[in-house]
């Protein structure tokens, strides 16, 4: 039954845990809640502005592979021996792939980061509250209410289990004296004087 522990738990529980206020505490002073919302606010706002310089140097490309193919169509690939803008700058196309494939995953880390938040919000906004809000839902961290029933018997139980601790305490003073009165017991002497009478 985890005694006396869960005795002791019951009768004057712990607190709350040292780590939990100080994480408490530092949310507050960080203004916790409130700062990660504004975070997401502007992260939202720096990828529509990334998003659009983005769009706007790939619109560039489009329409300057535009021209190019309408002067081929209006030349002819003989006369108009100009390389296509692919060809001609192959690592610029090679990084708006890759441009394009962050901003895919930059939507798939918001998102988690999103879910995440709405799962927690409630936690970090107790968090942010005040120790008696965390007290009244950390289950160790207030007195629990007992019936008059459970707190009769857990009288009687405090009781027995005191009168243990006295029991154990008289039987190790008692162990005590034996092994001392064992100790000044010098059973040599007793030899000799054995031997002495039957020699």
């Amino acid at each position: 039954m985890n005694l006396p522990g869960s005795l002791q738990a019951l009768e004057k529980p712990l607190g709350l845990p040292p780590g939990l206020i100080a994480h408490a505490e530092e949310i507050r002073q960080q203004d916790g809640l409130n700062r990660l919302h504004l975070s997401m606010e502007d992260t939202k706002k720096l990828k529509k502005s990334d998003q659009a310089i983005y769009q706007e140097g790939c619109d560039i490309l489009k329409s300057e592979a535009a021209e190019d193919e309408a002067v081929r169509r209006k030349y002819g690939t003989d006369r108009w021996t100009r390389p296509t803008a692919e060809e001609a700058a192959p690592k610029l196309y090679a990084q708006i792939g890759e441009i394009d494939g962050y901003f895919k995953a930059a939507v798939n880390s918001d998102n988690i980061v999103k879910k995440k938040l709405k799962e927690n919000e409630y936690h970090i906004q107790l968090l942010s509250g005040t120790d008696r809000d965390l007290e009244n839902f950390v289950p160790s961290g207030r007195k629990p209410t007992m019936t008059p029933a459970v707190e009769k018997e857990a009288a009687k139980l405090r009781g027995c289990i005191n009168e243990v601790s006295r029991l154990e305490s008289r039987r190790r003073r008692k162990i005590e004296a034996l092994r001392m009165k064992a100790k000044q017991d010098d059973i040599s002497r007793h030899c000799a004087c054995f031997r002495a009478m039957v020699f």
